[in-house]
């Protein structure tokens, strides 16, 4: 889930404003199967599924599962939000955390794109290894921090919000498949 879709998000949103009642829900979910499944995850979907629709209380089971998927953040999100903090306050963890930064690209966090490939520059086949080595990597030391500056900011606005392992939703392309 690279993408960010705005009918799924408002319709959530729509549940937390009681603009949505569970029968509605309950048939949007069913009709939405596969869309909800990739964009929510398959463990969130049966938590909806999971739910007594008949029951007067089925509205606040609702709410409570619609707000996880909307506010909490993963251990994933808020690794990455650590990472970036190690990046900009510890000038010493600045190689170690741009080669993370680097896997987590390679893996599918695309919004690493500008930091990794601009490490990997420098850091192809380890040849940071040499204390020579370093000198133009610490030159672009400002631009890495501007980046990561950016992307905690997004993450911390919940512009970018990672919801599972290497699954992420962009809002900043709204409605465009990454």
């Amino acid at each position: 889930m690279y993408y960010y879709n705005g009918h799924i998000d408002d319709f959530l949103h729509g549940v937390m404003n009681d603009d949505v009642g569970p029968r509605e829900f309950e048939s949007w979910i069913t009709t939405n199967k596969e869309l909800l499944e990739d964009y929510i995850g398959m463990n969130e979907y049966q938590r909806l599924l999971a739910i007594d629709y008949t029951t007067t209380s089925a509205i606040n089971h609702i709410k409570e599962q619609v707000k996880l998927i909307l506010d909490t953040p993963t251990y994933d999100h808020e690794t990455m939000c650590a990472l970036l903090t190690e990046l900009l306050e510890n000038k010493d963890a600045y190689v170690k955390c741009c080669r993370q930064i680097y896997e987590h690209y390679c893996n599918g966090f695309d919004f690493f794109k500008d930091i990794a490939l601009t490490a990997i520059c420098y850091d192809y086949d380890h040849r940071l290894e040499q204390p020579d080595d370093l000198v133009g990597f610490f030159k672009e030391r400002e631009f890495i921090v501007k980046e990561a500056t950016k992307i905690l900011e997004y993450l911390k606005s919940g512009e970018i919000r990672i919801v599972e392992t290497y699954y992420y939703l962009d809002r900043r392309i709204t409605g465009k498949r990454l």
